[in-house]
């Protein structure tokens, strides 16, 4: 896989596909900071997909957002998109 960009990390993020999604940070960790729109821990987090946030937060990845609350941590999106456990 090629360096990728922030859609290609997104796509991977919504299949939750740990594999592409590490090969994609290896190679490109830009990619972890959308200019604007969704980024990739928000994405993980309405997706419920815990492992993968874990992994954007090994990577780097903000958990909170610049965003007010209830949306203003990766937490708060998991819960607010019904994601508890």
């Amino acid at each position: 896989m090629a360096e990728g960009s922030v859609s290609d990390l997104l796509m991977a993020i919504a299949h939750d596909d740990t594999e592409a999604v590490r090969t994609l940070l290896d190679a490109n960790r830009d990619v972890l900071w959308a200019a604007d729109g969704l980024n990739p821990m928000t994405a993980a987090c309405l997706f419920g997909h815990f492992v993968m946030a874990q992994i954007l937060s090994s990577y780097g990845a903000d958990r909170s957002f610049l965003k007010p609350a209830p949306d203003d941590t990766a937490e708060h999106v998991a819960v607010n998109a019904g994601h508890i456990d």
